[in-house]
Formats: structure tokens, sequence, C-alpha cells
């Protein structure tokens, strides 16, 4: 029999030109680094074992002192795939996500955007029939494209049992190390894994749900049933942040906002409960908590955050999401309803810089975030349940994420990708009673997580229920209300409180 030792794997991506490069390091601080380091190979082959660097060498009875840390190096291994072998099967995913837009509407949305901004004939009236057109075609095309996806996302590889094993199946052989893919093969499904993964993906794979990479074929085993899997921020981003790292509060109060904008009629933020907030979020139990919904500005946010020392914030709302080389201006949109005058002031830096549009100002971007972290603190755990709310696919990781940990949280948890509503599976003829569909499934188990000792281990283990529920789901509703459309959108960071 193998023995185990706990590691935590490093693993990290860049592209460059026709090729994806990957890296992964080992670590353990619960054994010699010669005995992690044989325990490693004791569960891979001769051949993938030849592949990796170790530190030190156990083949050389070589030694390597920790430094103090408690933590030793295992091994180091890198190496590359094609891109063209990986970008197909991204697109593929991508595809199947709720806000995916067709390349087709994508380019007919920005030509007439476009058109929006050209002078408007001598009259120079932005209100002519002509401007008028091109608005309405604009919100008829992406409301046809929204309902579109939808039903692509319901019947999609993150819903259809399928495709879901052949897309990730080869996933996983091309994305994880050989030594990594092995090495977690080597494991059964686990109640508490002894194997950590943290994950830094880069931009172009920032949406992947690496819980559902197939690292054993024949059965069909996924990373997240034998591994804990985290998000990786770099350490340079720890480096002076503007707020201390919020103390550890056991058993204190949440603040929750829940559908902040509910009360709105922007198109791209329709209510997440259009009959009001269901009663999942305001049981008898949660009486300490303060719970938070439809009319809440960013400064209510603010001033709700200042009042009082809060254990845990959880926000479930839209997002406004940036784009890949601009993550700080991704932001949490709130009510624009209750708005005063000083609400709708664009905030400044302190050398006089506008760091927003006024339009903007009623949403809490990352620029701004990062500029005012004492206008919005934030207590040691965070949950953003929200579209795309997670920083991975940027090319910077410096938008809410990041925002977060800089006002004072340390447990991140995100969303790579656009959160379908319980009412979305109305386009497929499914029907949901409020507050009982997959994503609010998913919103209050992270509202438990982080309610409990470790939010990482509690995450997991409703995912991998989650996962057994879907495997053996005989009825299509059953089967899409326990799909990883919802659950493997999750990604929770978890960060030292600084770096030396």
């Amino acid at each position: 029999m193998h023995s185990t030792v706990s590691t935590v794997w490093w693993l990290g991506y860049w592209r460059a030109g026709e090729k994806l490069y990957w890296w992964t390091t080992a670590v353990s601080s619960s054994a010699d680094p010669v005995e992690a380091a044989a325990a490693v190979r004791a569960r891979v082959s001769p051949a993938v074992w030849g592949t990796v660097t170790t530190s030190p060498d156990p083949s050389r009875g070589e030694r390597l002192a920790d430094g103090g840390s408690g933590v030793s190096q295992i091994l180091l291994s890198a190496g590359a795939v094609d891109w063209d072998e990986v970008h197909p099967l991204v697109g593929r995913m991508i595809a199947g996500l709720p806000g995916s837009v067709s390349e087709e509407t994508d380019r007919r949305v920005r030509e007439l955007h476009e058109q929006l901004g050209e002078p408007q004939g001598d009259s120079g009236d932005p209100d002519d029939v002509e401007a008028v057109a091109r608005l309405l075609e604009i919100a008829v095309r992406l409301r046809s494209e929204r309902n579109e996806a939808k039903r692509r996302a319901w019947n999609g590889p993150l819903v259809d049992r399928a495709a879901n094993r052949d897309l990730f199946g080869k996933l996983g052989a091309l994305l994880l190390p050989p030594v990594l893919r092995e090495y977690l093969a080597s494991f059964g499904p686990q109640e508490t894994p002894a194997t950590t993964l943290v994950i830094a993906p880069g931009p172009d794979l920032g949406r992947i749900p690496w819980e559902l990479l197939v690292v054993r074929d024949e059965d069909d085993l996924r990373a997240v049933e034998v591994a804990f899997i985290r998000g990786g921020l770099s350490p340079a981003s720890l480096v002076d942040l503007a707020r201390p790292a919020a103390p550890e509060i056991v058993g204190g109060p949440a603040l929750r906002i829940i559908d902040p904008t509910a009360d709105g009629q922007a198109e791209d933020a329709p209510p997440i409960y259009p009959a009001g907030l269901p009663t999942s979020w305001t049981a008898p139990s949660d009486r300490e908590h303060e719970t938070v919904s439809r009319a809440c500005t960013r400064e209510t946010f603010g001033e709700l955050l200042n009042r009082r020392e809060w254990t845990r914030v959880l926000f479930l709302g839209h997002v406004e999401s940036g784009d890949a080389v601009s993550p700080t201006t991704s932001a949490l949109r709130f009510s624009t309803a209750a708005q005063t005058d000083t609400d709708q002031e664009p905030l400044r830096a302190d050398d006089g810089r506008v760091l927003e549009d006024l339009a903007d100002a009623h949403a809490l971007s990352a620029r701004v975030w990062l500029h005012a972290p004492n206008r919005w603190p934030m207590p040691r755990r965070v949950a953003l349940i929200a579209c795309e709310a997670d920083d991975s696919r940027y090319v910077e990781q410096a938008g809410l994420t990041l925002a977060a940990v800089n006002a004072g949280a340390r447990v991140v948890t995100t969303t790579r990708w656009t959160c379908p509503t319980d009412q979305s599976v109305h386009v497929i003829g499914d029907t949901v009673r409020p507050g009982e569909g997959a994503t609010t499934a998913m919103a209050l188990a992270v509202d438990r997580a982080h309610d409990s000792a470790d939010p990482v281990a509690a995450i997991r283990t409703w995912q991998c229920r989650q996962l057994a529920a879907w495997r053996s789901s005989v009825r299509m509703e059953d089967l899409r209300q326990a799909a990883p459309l919802t659950w493997a959108c999750l990604l929770t960071y978890v960060l030292p409180d600084s770096v030396r």
C-alpha cells in the first residue's frame, strides 16, 4: 500500500505564441522532503518521474533545510502543449456558458455602437430615427442572444453528461502535468483529500473549472473528488496592501447583500428574484445576520460595512465585467433608485484625478475600491456570487478579488463565469419555485460554507454531493438542478495575512 503525505501543488500557465506553457511544484509541511518525494514517486510511473526535478534528490541522499518555514519543496516540473490542441476545447466550453455571445452578434452590436458614436447629420440630434432604430436593434439582438445562450448552456457540456465527460477528459489529459495527473489518479474519491491544488491559470484558461478535469479515464474520476482546489494569487499582490488582514471572528454576524439592483430597469441586470426575496434567505435562525435586498446603493453598502465588525460578507447580484486588459473596470452593481446627489458624485483620487465616469458612479468598480478601501472595508471572509467576479481571466489580476483582499479579506469565493438565474430554466420548459433553483442552492451553500470552520472543505463537500446527484439523476429537471453549470463556477482564494 502506498504511503500518503499531505501535499500542496502549485500550478501555473502562460501562453506565448503557439504554445501553452505550464509549471508545477509540490511542497509538503507534514513530512521530511525525502520522505515526501518518495511518497509521490511511489504513486507515479518511472517514465513520468523521470521528467521531474527533485529538491533535494532522494536518490543521492540529499536533504534540504526548510529555512524555518516548515514547508519543503518536493519537486518541480515544467512543459508545454500546443495551443491549437487546447483552444478548440476551451471554445467548446465557453460556447456552453450562459453569457456567451455569438461572433456574428458581437460583430453587429459593435458595428451599431460605432455608428451611434458617429455625427448624427447636420442637426446633431442624438434622438433621430436612425439612432433609435440602431438602439432598438441592439436591444433586440442582445435579448435574443441571451435567451439562445441560456438554451445552449442548459443543454451544453456543463449539463449533458456524455459531452461533459468527453470535453473534460480531453482537457484533463492536455492541461494537467503528467506527474500531477498520475498522482491524483492513484487515489480514490476521498472525504478529506491529502492533496491541495493552487492554480494560477492565466487569462486563456481563466474560466476552466479545474474541479471537473478527469484524472482517471476508466471510471471518470474528477479532480474535485481527490483534491482541494483553490485559486492562486501572486504573492506580490499582498505587498503594501492598504488595509491589514481582517481578524478571524468565530460565530459573528454576517452581512448579505442580495439582488441590490432588483428595483432597477437595466436590461442587462434583470432581477434575480422578480417576486422578491425568497424565504430561503430569511430563515428565523438568521436573525443575527443582516440581509439587505433591493434599493441598496454602494453608499449604503459602505455605511453598513463601517457600522460594525462583520464576520463575513456575501454579495449575490450583478457584476459589470471588465475586458481582459482592464480588470479594474469590473464592478459590483448597486441600485440607482435611491441615489442622492452625493451618491452621484464620481470618486476622485487624492491627487484630484476622477476615477470613474459619472454614469458609473452607482457601481463599485475595482478601480474605485482599490483607491478607497476604507469606505468599503472587508471582513476576513467574502463571497462575490455574481457574473464573472473572478480575476483569473484578466491579464493582470487586479479586479474585484484583489480589491476585496486590499480591503482586508483573506478568504474570497468568486465565480468564473456568468451565473444563470433560477428562472433561466424557463427557456427550456422547466419550472422552478422561487428560491429553489440551482443558483440559489449554490449561493446558500457558499453562505453556509463561509460560516464553517473551513470554507474550502465545505464547498468541496457540497460540490461532490452535487456531482454524485448529477451522475445519478434520472429526470432531466433533477439533472439540470445538480449540473456543474452552476456549482463548478466557484473558486475560492485562501491567502496569508502578509508576505515576507
